[in-house]
């Protein structure tokens, strides 16, 4: 295939409109749509069904093998279970949740200061019960502990 150009397409940055700007908070959403699928692994299963009260950091959905849990962004009552429009151009299955802007929490976090006091286990079921996650590593880090054992991918990182 043949190039017209080397080094790929660099348009201007056009920021004058927006680099003297003040900025301002976005408004807070009355609907939230939170995907099932929002990572390399598998889809989760909706953990609640329309009419449901969720705080927030509740998780809403998981699954088996290469799937992170999904929590609530926000606290409020579940609209709708159902396929809405994805980043990746497909429809996937989310849950819709009415925003009540109390901000509830579903639980009470107890903090740790000091991550090194915890077990492997510990740290990882923290990890994912909190929501904390990336796109590979933390899914690939409960892939090894479901094919490889308790602790594989802590010592083996």
């Amino acid at each position: 295939m043949k190039h017209f150009f080397f080094g790929g397409v660099h348009p201007e940055g056009r920021k004058t409109l927006s680099s003297g700007g003040k900025l301002k908070a976005a408004p807070v959403p009355e609907e939230i749509v939170i995907p099932m699928s929002q990572h390399i692994g598998a889809v989760c299963t909706p953990l609640v069904k329309a009419g449901d009260s969720v705080g927030l950091g509740q998780k809403i959905g998981d699954g088996q093998g290469l799937c992170v849990p999904v929590h609530a962004s926000v606290s409020g009552t579940v609209l709708a279970v159902e396929p809405r429009p994805h980043s990746n151009g497909t429809k996937v299955l989310s849950v819709v949740i009415r925003n009540d802007y109390e901000d509830t929490p579903a639980y009470a976090l107890e903090p740790h200061t000091d991550p090194s006091g915890l077990s492997p286990e510990e740290l990882e079921n923290k990890l994912l019960i909190e929501g904390i996650e990336t796109e590979s590593d933390l899914a690939l880090a409960r892939a090894s502990v479901a094919e490889f054992g308790q602790g594989f991918f802590w010592k083996n990182a």
